[in-house]
């Protein structure tokens, strides 16, 4: 009976180990590249770097105004893509 055990157990670890690598190809190292996550984590790291510098140009913008409607305004734009990049 334990050796029925042992079999159904390392057969559950080699399905897990299947089910977690499924998304992964292997190098020829035996290594796993993760090539698709690290294409989205630099498009976000993009993303997120575009929208920061559009709110440092922003900012700079809005500290030259002397109206107080336009100074309003300008401050309003630059808490959109702020609020928008921390939700």
């Amino acid at each position: 009976m334990p050796r029925d055990g042992a079999i159904i157990f390392g057969n559950l670890l080699l399905l897990a180990a299947r089910a977690r690598t499924a998304g992964c190809t292997r190098t020829r190292n035996g290594s796993m590249s993760y090539a698709i996550l690290r294409f989205a984590h630099f498009i976000g790291l993009t993303l997120m770097g575009a929208g920061l510098l559009g709110v440092f140009v922003t900012d700079l913008r809005s500290r030259q105004l002397r109206d107080l409607a336009l100074f309003a305004e300008a401050v309003r734009r630059v808490r959109l893509p702020i609020s928008g990049m921390l939700c």
